[in-house]
């Protein structure tokens, strides 16, 4: 018998992790990450078995440090659920994000359209290939 692997699991355990213990986060990038066409983050049928913020609300309004972690986890995914063109789960992504949380870049790529997004994801890419660009979690 095969696994089930849902997408989030890293994500709740590092929050999990952060909730006893102390955890520096650094804005360095150290590795780059290459999509899979058959990768987890691709595939569009496992959009709605994604992270489930919502066991961490009360936690977070008094934990900003969480509040702040879980809002850039939300904004992928609501960037992710438009381009899939699911709009319940954008709006359920992006509804509880604190905008002070985010950079004017990342505000700016949550109110584009999905084609616009779209476009900048391969123009970005081709421009990672090429040895060129950054993270948009900067």
């Amino acid at each position: 018998m095969i696994p089930k692997i849902k997408s989030g699991q890293d994500t709740d355990l590092w929050i999990r992790i952060g909730l006893i213990y102390p955890v520096v986060f650094s804005w360095k990038i150290l590795a780059r990450y290459v999509y899979d066409p058959e990768s987890l983050s691709k595939n569009k049928k496992l959009i709605h078995e994604k992270m489930d913020f919502s066991k961490y609300e009360k936690i977070e309004n008094a934990n900003l440090d969480l509040k702040k972690f879980l809002d850039l986890n939300r904004f992928s995914l609501a960037v992710k659920s438009k381009i899939a063109g699911e709009k319940a789960l954008f709006t359920n992504y992006s509804q509880p994000i604190d905008l002070k949380n985010l950079g004017l870049k990342k505000q700016i790529l949550l109110r584009l359209p999905a084609f616009a997004l779209i476009f900048l994801i391969k123009t970005k890419t081709v421009l990672a290939n090429l040895g060129l660009g950054s993270s948009v979690f900067k």
